[in-house]
């Protein structure tokens, strides 16, 4: 009984001593931090209320790029969930319902299905494949013994290796082609040394070609989809009046569950006007109801179930945001999410068959006309302590 005691102790030491080395921060408040190359506009700090004149720029040039309707998506995290959220877009398209979406956002599992929602059903294979394979199973490999010695429980270079493979030169030309119109392509990640959420213009990031390019864009999806202590945090490379720096990033989904504009920022008086009448789809790859915990809860499992379970709160609260941000600006919601009497297994469940499961769920709910929710369905859902009220 010593033994395992001591055992455990020291196993403890040593988890809290695991570090990850790096180059310092950027100074605190410098508002001209960006990656090598770019402008400080690649990406949008939701600490820093100013670039709401950024945002609102980028939004009114997608409006101006419409083809008639002005269609915006936002995708949430859900990890193996995204099989869900990719099974709806499919249906769509074969319905025929499926939009030029004019702004898409995406959020940790949502930002790697956000590239291919906003090129459109010509890459459409490519992302079922993606949420479908055998070998997706192999993406999350647990460290074991080696997690004392690391800041994550689970392993990445399988992920990234696979980010890497499809995140071809071709890949990024299309998105480039597509931003040069001005449709927008944004997704969060959550700067740890800020606190702040970080929206990353994904199609400016394209648009700049090149190897640096492409490896900053692997590295922004790979950060989003970085749940903290399951996965390590991603560092990538900025400067700041000639000197070097890193920040660390982990999922967007600390910060923000998903989002229509960014948090803290505000869009003009012409902007909603022009917004009057778009259509807002909001797809939710994971479930809103506390379920269950499924089997013997251990270390590898608390952890990504106290996340997902923050989540769950955050993103019913984020809900009733959108619901009332519609309702307000006459936008009509269409809002979809993991049924709660769908067993779902949780994020980091990616077994070829529940992936499959979770792909024909979302298939038979967009098929059977079930799947969207309106504002006043939201409402319902969500009982009068957290819907919105109409103004």
């Amino acid at each position: 009984m010593i033994r395992k005691i001591l055992a455990v102790a020291l196993a403890s030491l040593l988890a809290g001593c695991a570090t990850l080395s790096r180059l310092p921060a950027p100074p605190t408040g410098s508002s001209l931090v960006a990656p090598a190359n770019y402008q400080a506009d690649v990406r949008i700090n939701s600490y820093d209320p100013q670039t709401s004149r950024v945002v609102t720029a980028l939004y009114n040039r997608a409006i101006l790029a419409s083809d008639g309707s002005i269609d915006i998506l936002a995708l949430s995290g859900g990890g193996a969930g995204g099989a869900f959220g990719v099974g709806m877009l499919m249906v769509m398209q074969r319905a025929g319902t499926r939009p030029q979406f004019e702004i898409v956002t995406g959020v940790s599992s949502g930002a790697l299905i956000a590239p291919y929602a906003f090129l459109g059903p010509d890459w459409d294979a490519a992302i079922t494949e993606i949420y479908t394979a055998p070998q997706t199973a192999k993406l999350v490999v647990r460290r074991g013994l080696g997690a004392l010695f690391q800041t994550s429980l689970y392993r990445t270079d399988y992920f990234i290796e696979w980010v890497d493979r499809h995140v071809t030169p071709q890949f990024m030309d299309a998105i480039a082609r597509e931003s040069r119109k001005g449709r927008l392509l944004l997704v969060a990640t959550t700067n740890i040394d800020t606190g702040a959420s970080t929206i990353w213009n994904m199609g400016l990031i394209a648009e700049q070609g090149g190897p640096r390019a492409r490896k900053l864009f692997i590295d922004v999806l790979v950060a989003s989809s970085s749940i903290p202590a399951v996965f390590p945090p991603k560092l990538i490379d900025v400067d700041n009046g000639g000197q070097h720096f890193q920040e660390m990033h982990v999922d967007g989904g600390v910060a923000v569950p998903f989002f229509i504009v960014p948090a803290n920022m505000s869009l003009g008086d012409d902007t909603i006007h022009r917004l009057k009448g778009a259509n807002l789809y909001v797809i939710l790859n994971s479930q809103i109801e506390i379920g269950p915990a499924n089997g013997v809860l251990k270390t590898t499992s608390i952890i990504p179930r106290s996340f997902e379970i923050d989540q769950i709160y955050r993103s019913r609260q984020n809900i009733a945001l959108t619901a009332y941000f519609a309702t307000r600006n006459e936008m009509a919601l269409r809002l979809t999410w993991i049924p709660p009497g769908f067993p779902y297994q949780g994020s980091l469940v990616m077994d070829q068959p529940s992936m499959q499961s979770l792909f024909n769920l979302g298939l038979g709910l967009a098929e059977s006309g079930q799947a969207w929710k309106s504002a006043d369905d939201v409402a319902t859902e969500l009982g009068e302590g957290e819907a919105p009220s109409k103004p």
